[in-house]
């Protein structure tokens, strides 16, 4: 936990001192100014897609990468609807579960105390160092909801337990995974054609964004080591 505590502590002032500028991530800009955005890639006929795997960087403080595949579109016409049911991250052993979240826009996340132990949920945009929300989850079973409607990266923590902290990564797109702690990962059912991957890890040196061409039936990339 002493390390969660001195990597809380780093977040926080970084959010205060520096008021959180952009940087890269799922919601950095792609194109310049005036430049026409590409058409989203064409879905699959059969509704397999392809396949894409590979790796990128290791776990960082206990966190893992998260991995996003943009189209470039503004939207994607085949990105399935959102799912109705909230997605939960838990309350329990004094800490959050999971520590990562990755979702896509409009997305309702459940925060739940499952633990004897009074919690609260206090929530951060880290690009603008605003709190989102700020609210008590009183032991135990205590839920809170809340729909992430703007992409982008939040802190989540609890101030009652300063070593208590998570991230929820929020992107339009529908092509999104948590990489395993060493690195590696898959993204399945892809409609073949040029994205953008973007790469988001704790440790602001070993975020990426780089184009990459998806061909079928299986590409494979590795930026583990890039720089």
């Amino acid at each position: 936990m002493s390390t969660r505590i001195r990597i809380l502590a780093t977040v926080c002032l970084t959010i205060i001192a520096a008021g959180c500028a952009a940087s890269e991530g799922p919601d950095s800009a792609v194109a310049a100014d005036g430049a026409a955005a590409p058409p989203p890639p064409a879905a699959p006929a059969n509704g397999a897609g392809a396949i894409l795997t590979g790796a990128v960087s290791p776990a960082s403080a206990g966190f893992p990468s998260v991995v996003i595949l943009e189209s470039g579109a503004p939207s994607d016409p085949a990105a399935p609807p959102l799912p109705e049911d909230p997605v939960v991250m838990d309350q329990i052993g004094l800490d959050f579960s999971p520590d990562v979240l990755v979702i896509r826009t409009g997305r309702i996340v459940r925060f739940h105390n499952s633990e004897d132990v009074l919690h609260n949920i206090h929530v951060i945009d880290s690009r603008s160092g605003e709190s989102v929300a700020n609210v008590a989850t009183p032991a135990p079973g205590s839920t809170y909801d809340l729909a992430f409607e703007k992409a982008g990266e939040y802190a989540i923590r609890c101030d009652v337990h300063p070593a208590m902290a998570a991230f929820v990564i929020v992107t339009p797109s529908p092509y999104s995974t948590i990489a395993a702690a060493d690195g590696a990962f898959s993204l399945h059912g892809l409609p073949p054609g040029s994205y953008t991957l973007v790469v988001w890890n704790f440790d602001e040196a070993r975020r990426r964004r780089l184009p990459v061409e998806v061909t079928g039936p299986e590409t494979r990339v590795d930026v583990s080591q890039s720089s």
